[in-house]
């Protein structure tokens, strides 16, 4: 439903310039779309079946392997982009549109500290405001050379990146 719904908004943006989702005339459409969701999902049929995550072994071949190295800026890339694919979800399409800014290296309760994403970005599998969404995921420091927050890479990457940028 959410793919034919934007596909047909993408049609009427083009051809008759109306946005069907923002636009204030659709409101009551875009009510019962939602409401039609909540129903769909009450019921038991907006359940998607996901893929099995990665494997703890396959990911230790990967620290192992030399590719997130990070005494290189490729592998230290490598290794950032990963991880914040792997902790935060993203499909690897927009981290070219991320920024540092997009990230905060708080304190969580336990006293280490983590990397959080500050902002949520639209997404294949979030376009309406979902809850969900809103948690994200978080990078908690460890004190091993695997950990994706300390020195050993999110913040050795930060500061390798051009300030102007």
């Amino acid at each position: 439903m959410c793919s034919i719904r934007f596909g047909l908004n993408r049609y009427f943006k083009s051809v008759f310039n109306n946005d069907i989702i923002k636009d204030k005339e659709f409101e009551e459409a875009n009510s019962v779309y939602e409401a039609q969701c909540v129903y769909l999902k009450k019921r038991g049929l907006a359940k998607t079946e996901h893929k099995p995550p990665i494997a703890d072994e396959d990911i230790k071949k990967l620290y192992e392997s030399g590719v997130f190295n990070t005494d290189s800026p490729a592998t230290l890339q490598n290794k950032v982009f990963f991880e914040i694919m792997f902790f935060f979800c993203c499909r690897g399409r927009n981290l070219r549109e991320l920024k540092r800014d997009d990230f905060a290296i708080k304190t969580n309760p336990q006293g280490q500290r983590c990397v959080v994403k500050k902002t949520d970005e639209l997404t294949k599998n979030h376009r309406v405001h979902d809850a969900q969404a809103e948690e994200g995921g978080m990078m908690v420091a460890n004190d091993s050379p695997y950990c994706p927050v300390t020195v050993y890479s999110f913040e050795k990457y930060l500061t390798h990146l051009n300030p102007l940028n």
